[in-house]
């Protein structure tokens, strides 16, 4: 059961990092277009 455990922890976790780094990019993207012009 542990490991069934953590496995799906890990993959919550992955999904959560790749979610925030997409949100960062988008932000940084935003941002940086606005200033640019």
């Amino acid at each position: 059961m542990r490991q069934m455990e953590t496995s799906f922890s890990m993959e919550w976790w992955e999904k959560m990092v790749e979610a925030m780094r997409n949100a960062w990019l988008a932000l940084a993207t935003r941002l940086s277009f606005r200033k640019r012009r």
